[in-house]
């Protein structure tokens, strides 16, 4: 079996794309971070055909910091570094879109989904984001 290209686990953050936004988002304020985290879950959801490898982590990693607002899903609270703030809070239709954004992630289109079809753990990365998506639909739900 193989391993996803510059990943290191299953988890949303477990990726250079992800570190990568994470350490970023950490200098933004809190409405930057909304806009930062809107315009990452919609690159995937603009052509869920073609969704890349890094684009796909980058959704992931946007969909787990708006998780991270729901009841029970301070595990997808991402650690910003010593510049610190947390999450904002994330507009109702976010929770939508990020739950639409996994859906396209899991897709057919998906390169991200298909090489981690063929790597180790893939099965635990393919169980972690719908764990996510279903977080956030309940959660988008009631908000």
């Amino acid at each position: 079996m193989a391993q996803v290209v510059k990943s290191w686990g299953a988890g949303a953050y477990d990726n250079e794309s992800a570190q990568s936004i994470v350490s970023q988002l950490g200098y933004f304020g809190q409405a930057a971070r909304i806009d930062a985290v809107r315009v990452l879950l919609d690159d995937v959801l603009e052509d869920p055909d073609c969704v890349l490898d890094t684009s796909g982590a980058e959704a992931v990693a946007a969909a787990a910091m708006v998780a991270g607002r729901c009841a029970g899903g301070e595990r997808y609270v991402p650690d910003f570094g010593p510049t610190g703030g947390g999450l904002p809070d994330f507009p109702r239709e976010l929770y939508v879109r990020a739950a639409q954004a996994l859906d396209v992630v899991l897709g057919p289109g998906s390169d991200l989904a298909r090489d981690w079809a063929l790597a180790d753990g893939g099965g635990a990365w393919r169980r972690e984001v719908v764990r996510m998506r279903d977080l956030l639909r309940s959660s988008g739900d009631n908000r």
